[in-house]
């Protein structure tokens, strides 16, 4: 696996060296990597490294690690056309693919994308965990919400951004997953209402926002038990949200249900506030799942209050994040166990 590693980093500095040779412009800056442009042709490389401490009161166990060091390399060529790879070197069995895409926009009202991607399902797993007010996300979205997976989608905005769709189809299979034979594929459509303009795929109100804005997103997702039918897992989510003047509030409900009949829902709820505007915030957030509505004592909970410090005025893009969590599962314990976590992040 190191071997796959070093030949991935030998590969992107030749990619590197060769655009730089004939690069006409080179612009570097903190948080947006190298940006290198020529006729007709950009590239531009980034990446991000989070590390983390962890304190486990169940367990009274301290554990520091590296959840994520991230590489991307995008690019377009003849602006119409777009691509994207990125990487994650943090697994220690090997080098992890997050996405590999290309993208075709004919106008700012569609655009289609085929490879692995985000397959925009609910709104906190489609942010990037680098621009997430939390150290991570929510139990409600790691549970029933949808990350990357393999396939098609087309998307587009309307009416000044305030209108935004998807709607796709893949593998279902998650991140470098095949769809299993004799299953039908991942259908994913979903819609997004900004009517004050667009509100963006960024937690928190860092530089206090001087308007007004307000999300409202739906989205239903199917996957079929079998080709040419529609039994199966069946997913939804609602969510809403408001930003004004340092103030953040989000949330969204989730339901599942399978063709077993079983049903699953979640949901989470936060809010933060700048008390320093671009330099220090404080947090808090609700989140609950039920795996089976029809069973009992099986809920998990929790219950979070964190805070950022913001450095450079780089908001998420070198941050210093904190969190304090009461959790229960109540198929383990009835009692709640602490959960303590401190996060540095650099996005370069």
């Amino acid at each position: 696996m190191k071997g796959k590693k070093f030949a991935a980093i030998i590969a992107i500095a030749l990619i590197v060296t060769a655009f730089s040779a004939t690069a006409q412009e080179v612009k570097v800056a903190p948080s947006k990597g190298i940006a290198f442009s020529a006729d007709n042709v950009s590239l531009n490389i980034g990446g991000r490294i989070q590390v983390r401490h962890t304190y486990d009161g169940e367990s009274e166990h301290s554990n520091f690690n590296i959840p994520r060091i991230r590489l991307a390399l995008k690019g377009s060529i003849y602006q119409s056309w777009k691509w994207e790879f990125q990487s994650d070197f943090a697994k220690k069995d090997g080098t992890t693919l997050k996405d590999g895409l290309l993208e075709y926009t004919a106008s700012e009202a569609f655009s289609i994308r085929a490879g692995q991607t985000k397959v925009r399902f609910d709104r906190q797993q489609l942010e990037s965990s680098g621009r997430q007010t939390f150290v991570d996300r929510s139990i409600a979205s790691r549970s029933l919400g949808m990350g990357r997976d393999v396939g098609v989608l087309v998307h587009g905005r309307f009416a000044e951004k305030k209108i935004q769709y998807s709607a796709g189809v893949f593998n279902g299979g998650g991140e470098g997953g095949s769809n299993v034979a004799e299953r039908g594929h991942t259908l994913v459509g979903r819609v997004s209402f900004n009517p004050l303009g667009d509100f963006g795929l960024v937690q928190g109100d860092i530089k206090p926002s001087d308007k007004h804005l307000v999300f409202i997103d739906l989205a239903f997702a199917q996957q079929p038990e079998a080709e040419e039918s529609f039994e199966g897992s069946t997913r939804y989510v609602f969510g809403a949200g408001y930003r004004y003047s340092g103030i953040y509030i989000a949330g969204e409900y989730y339901g599942r249900g399978t063709s077993d009949d079983i049903k699953s829902d979640g949901l989470y709820a936060q809010a933060s506030y700048m008390v320093a505007p671009e330099k220090f915030e404080l947090a808090g957030r609700f989140s609950t799942v039920d795996p089976n509505k029809d069973g009992d004592d099986d809920v998990r909970t929790e219950i979070m209050g964190g805070f950022n410090v913001y450095f450079n005025k780089l908001g998420h893009s070198m941050k210093l994040t904190g969190d304090v969590a009461m959790l229960k599962n109540e198929a383990v314990s009835e009692d709640s166990e602490l959960r303590t976590r401190l996060q540095l992040q650099i996005v370069f």
